[in-house]
């Protein structure tokens, strides 16, 4: 991830939402309780930025269209 993300609102969104996506993911794919861990801060890091700059959450994926 070494690209330089364009300073827009959906571009940054975007990224967020890709990001937590990503560690979601990981976080379900493991048995390791300190992967899980490590999932979970990445997941609250992520989502803590998302809700600072857009005043939401990104949803889990089992709760859209509820």
């Amino acid at each position: 991830m070494s690209e330089t993300v364009e300073f827009t609102k959906e571009a940054v969104m975007g990224y967020l939402d890709q990001a937590i996506i990503n560690w979601r993911r990981k976080r379900n794919e493991t048995d390791d309780d300190l992967d899980k861990h490590i999932a979970l801060c990445y997941i609250d890091a992520y989502q803590s930025v998302h809700i600072k700059l857009f005043s939401e959450l990104l949803e889990p994926e089992d709760s859209k269209g509820k």
